[in-house]
């Protein structure tokens, strides 16, 4: 997509379920990568409330949590986290849309960083970026928007993959530069090797790369003289035109629809679920206006509701020891029988035979 085509992107659209959103052209990538060992986009896009017809629909804004759906869903059936190195090595510039044309441009690395960081959210909400400078070493590190999972470590090893590679294709580097990628994952299988694995060569072409699994932070780490060089093909007029069509972005970003307002509050209760006139009044309206505004955006307060608990359900059922009784509770039913009949309501099997049918494909070879 060429910079001035994705302006017409900015209103283009927003799937799926999360109040914090990626890029389709991440997810379409990693829909391709998928298919490539042998994983059909059906089987990746399971539970995510995302259509088939998602792989024609590059730059648009996919719910964080539709998007990390795939992602387990890529993981249960491809374990091994070199895929991650793998997908991150197809995040090359142009599937960073304008920001990667901004930062291709730039005068210098120390430039390209620093748009880098301002304008990360305009394609990944779920993390932010921060720098810092020592005597010796540049750092980017990761902070999560969310709870830490497997998932959204595996999206962090890729996107930094993908950071240090785009690094080295800019300057040309071809020796051997020690750099490190430090993830808090475990890794027990890596490029087939099936065994704990405490770190690991990026791959053959970045040479002195290493990944560091178990660690505190999620962080990029380059030698300080390298990132001081400029920047081979720097061009003023493509690199402002791309900053300000990221500025856009950001600017829109900031204006929320309704419904990713109430979707965003929903996901945040604990317990039982807010009533439609608590929402109304900390979104200061009345509860009459919010339906409507609701209604204009094609949803209602009790799907919202509906598709959020289902989306804890699931979550619960698939990474907590927890019994479906505690569940229920934790959802805000005092009744374990209505959230079953509930649950079955949405999926079609009941919690138990879900979680079954989950920890066994979880395992299966």
């Amino acid at each position: 997509m060429s910079i001035y085509a994705a302006k017409e992107h900015l209103e283009s659209g927003f799937v799926g379920r999360g109040a914090l959103t990626i890029s389709s052209d991440y997810l379409i990538l990693l829909l391709e990568l998928g298919f490539g060992k042998g994983v059909s986009q059906a089987e990746l896009l399971k539970n995510s409330d995302l259509g088939l017809d998602i792989v024609m629909k590059p730059g648009i804004f996919v719910g964080a949590d539709s998007f990390l759906q795939v992602v387990e869903n890529f993981i249960l059936r491809l374990p091994d986290l070199y895929y991650a190195v793998e997908y991150g090595e197809g995040m090359t510039l142009s599937k960073h849309g304008a920001l990667g044309v901004a930062a291709q441009y730039s005068p210098s690395l120390e430039d390209a960083a620093i748009k880098v960081v301002s304008y990360i959210s305009t394609r990944v909400e779920v993390f932010s970026l921060a720098r810092e400078r020592h005597e010796h070493k540049r750092i980017l590190k990761i902070h999560y928007q969310l709870a830490p999972t497997p998932a959204l470590n595996f999206l962090a090893l890729a996107f930094l993959t993908s950071m240090e590679m785009i690094i080295r294709r800019m300057l040309a580097i071809t020796e051997v530069v020690d750099t490190r990628i430090e993830i808090p994952s475990s890794c027990h299988l890596w490029q087939g090797r099936d065994k704990k694995i405490e770190r690991a060569g990026l791959n053959l072409t970045a040479k002195g790369a290493q990944v560091c699994f178990d660690q505190l932070e999620c962080r990029l780490i380059w030698p300080n003289n390298i990132l001081d060089q400029a920047l081979p093909f720097f061009d003023q007029e493509l690199s402002s035109i791309a900053t300000e069509i990221c500025a856009d972005q950001l600017k829109y970003n900031g204006v929320k629809t309704i419904k990713r307002q109430v979707e965003g509050i929903i996901a945040a209760a604990e317990g039982s679920m807010p009533r439609i006139e608590g929402i109304a009044a900390e979104m200061n309206m009345s509860p009459a206006t919010l339906k409507r505004k609701l209604k204009l955006e094609l949803t209602s307060f009790s799907e919202l509701k509906e598709s959020i608990l289902f989306q804890k359900s699931v979550q619960l059922l698939t990474s907590e020891d927890i019994s479906i009784e505690q569940l229920a509770d934790k959802l805000g039913y005092s009744d374990p029988r209505n959230f079953s009949k509930a649950f079955k309501a949405w999926s079609g099997t009941t919690p138990r035979r879900f979680r079954q049918q989950h920890v066994s494909l979880k395992f299966s070879p």
